[in-house]
């Protein structure tokens, strides 16, 4: 330690003592304490998030150990802070503190974990003031890294990475005359095989990893200008998408050479690919840039000498936060208690015979599930005579949550959309407006028919379903949200054949709606049962 440092510890000491730092060590556990209650949802929504074999954001543990090291890099300007807390903190503090509690409230646990992200800041302020809240505004900023996205947000991802990825994938490999054609989520090989881009190939988890170690290496690295840093931590997303383009790209090229099997070898071994080369990239740009402003860091300027802060205040301020924090933890726990549900999932009473048309179960992956969010789901086929209706119904559990909206499964299964709108058609006696969805893939169509419904409002618009669950919330009612989705098969029709898929389109509209009249008085039936 400098001889200035240990001056400085000295004088703390002695103006306080070792009773007064014990009590405010205290204090401050305390205070950790009643945040973890607080946010204790949101932070078992973390863990599971960041643990999830299967999920994108495995870099989440990473990022506050990062950020805490980037805390500790800059210690020397955080002891030099001076200052007292600022009552301005309350302005962060008591909005996250109440939006994180209704986040508890209406089960809504990404929301509460962004709160958490406004609420360290708020501490800061209110107990250290502006200028320690300046020395950490870039490790409590690179706090958001860790945050993951709601599943509605990643699926949208996912299908915006893929309709990027599989089509520049497709040309790259093309230029040396692979002969390849890109369909939906599918790379068509030229002798009739095909490579899926699943989930994974899009590139989000490396995506979402890189660009946080981009902003890490944006925000530590030396002699850059504030611009070259923002232009180095921009060009991190570009830099992961291209990596993940060549990846898929040279998987291609195996599997033209070598088949399908020889390129699923190498999909695993892949993974890792992309994160070198995109780590090499950024190294070299860093190095660069550099280079290029041909400059040395300027020398640190000289601590200043803290300004011991008022410790009456501070125990005020100290005590404001832990009676907000307190209040908020008795709220989360009563809001966030388990509710009562039913033992049996609803949608098993549906009845597997309805009318002329006989049911049989289909299995679901445990990928789809995590995808609806619930396991009160009804997949189920029902045939009459050689007329196929999948009909599958997710409902919403005691957490609210259920499904994402179904063009966007449907392109994650490598389905193109070849029309979607929205029609009115009366049935079971009312009249009920419809999300229409005409999906392709390897020439054979599907008709898709869906919808929301939450209590006795129903709606073909997502945004509006989670409106609507938020307002019955609000009122108190338990209404249960639900989607309910039909499909049925055109067949294999070719689309310049125009008379053919009206008449295919025709046919599958009036099963569509002799089977879904059938089905919505079980459906109902069985609601009123469970209540």
């Amino acid at each position: 330690m400098s001889a200035a440092a240990d001056s400085r510890l000295r004088g703390h000491l002695q103006g306080h003592g070792s009773a007064a730092l014990a009590a405010l060590a205290l204090a401050a556990l305390a205070l950790a304490a009643c945040t973890a209650v607080a946010f204790w949802p949101s932070l078992q929504w973390l863990v599971a998030r960041w643990s999830a074999p299967d999920g994108y954001f495995s870099h989440g543990p990473l990022v506050p150990a990062a950020s805490l090291w980037l805390a500790w890099r800059g210690r020397a300007r955080l002891r030099a802070a001076t200052g007292d807390g600022s009552w301005w903190g309350l302005l962060w503090i008591a909005p996250a503190l109440a939006f994180g509690v209704a986040s508890a409230w209406l089960r809504k646990d990404s929301p509460a974990a962004l709160a958490l992200l406004v609420l360290l800041p708020g501490f800061t302020l209110l107990l250290g003031g502006r200028e320690r809240l300046r020395a950490l505004a870039l490790p409590l900023a690179f706090l958001a890294f860790a945050w993951p996205f709601p599943m509605f947000a990643v699926v949208k991802a996912i299908d915006l990475l893929k309709r990027i990825v599989v089509p520049a994938s497709c040309a790259l490999v093309n230029l040396f005359g692979a002969g390849m054609q890109a369909r939906g989520s599918f790379l068509l090989l030229p002798g009739g095989g095909r490579l899926l881009v699943d989930d994974e190939c899009s590139g989000l988890k490396s995506a979402l990893a890189l660009v946080a170690l981009g902003a890490f290496m944006a925000g530590t690295a030396r002699g850059l200008s504030r611009k070259a840093r923002v232009f180095l931590f921009a060009l991190a997303l570009p830099i992961a998408v291209v990596a993940n383009v060549f990846r898929v790209a040279l998987l291609a090229a195996i599997g033209r050479v070598g088949g399908v099997t020889e390129a699923n070898r190498w999909h695993g071994p892949s993974n890792w690919a992309v994160y070198v080369v995109a780590i090499a990239i950024y190294v070299g740009l860093e190095r660069l840039l550099r280079g290029k402003r041909g400059e040395t860091p300027p020398p640190a300027a000289p601590p200043v000498p803290p300004r011991p802060a008022a410790a009456g205040s501070n125990w005020a301020r100290y005590l404001v936060a832990l009676a907000l924090t307190a209040a908020a933890a008795v709220a989360t726990w009563r809001c966030a208690r388990p509710r009562p549900s039913t033992a049996v999932p609803f949608t098993a009473s549906i009845a597997n015979a309805i009318g002329d048309w006989a049911g049989r179960d289909r299995s679901l992956t445990p990928r789809q599930y995590e995808l609806l969010e619930t396991r009160d789901i009804l997949f189920r086929e029902y045939a009459r005579g050689g007329d196929l209706v999948l009909a599958c119904i997710a409902v919403a559990g005691a957490d609210g949550k259920a499904a994402h909206p179904p063009e966007i499964c449907y392109r994650g299964q490598g389905w193109d959309v070849v029309e979607q709108r929205q029609v009115v058609h009366a049935l079971s006696g009312r009249e009920r407006k419809i999300d229409r969805l005409r999906v392709r893939q390897d020439g054979v169509e599907l008709l898709v028919w869906s919808w929301y419904r939450v209590g006795t409002d129903e709606t073909p618009d997502w945004l509006q379903e989670q409106q609507l669950a938020f307002a019955a919330t609000l009122a108190g009612r338990d209404d249960r949200a639900a989607l309910l989705r039909f499909s049925t098969s055109l067949g294999k029709v070719a689309p310049e054949d125009v008379a053919a898929t009206a008449a295919a389109e025709a046919a599958a509209e009036a099963r569509l709606l002799d089977f879904v009249g059938k089905f919505l008085p079980a459906y109902d039936a069985a609601l009123a049962a469970v209540k």
